[in-house]
């Protein structure tokens, strides 16, 4: 498993999408889209390993909220 890595991608008009990703860049794709207003960190660091840990990369997310990383 690779270690955790957090990105800011200007997605344009200003706005910056907050991602990371967990595992493996060559296993199957998982993503992780929390509800509205969610953190990527909603979904808990035990989980995300545990999927990474069976052989998945992991994407989480933030859908914006005051305190995430998406503006």
């Amino acid at each position: 498993m690779t270690a955790r890595e957090e990105v800011l991608v200007d997605v344009g008009r200003g706005i910056e999408l907050c991602y990371d990703q967990t595992g493996d860049p060559a296993d199957p794709p998982i993503l992780l889209f929390a509800g509205l207003g969610q953190q990527l960190h909603s979904w808990p660091s035990d989980f995300v390993a545990a999927l990474a840990g069976r052989g998945f990369r992991v994407t989480r997310f933030d859908t914006g909220t005051p305190a995430g990383r998406l503006t």
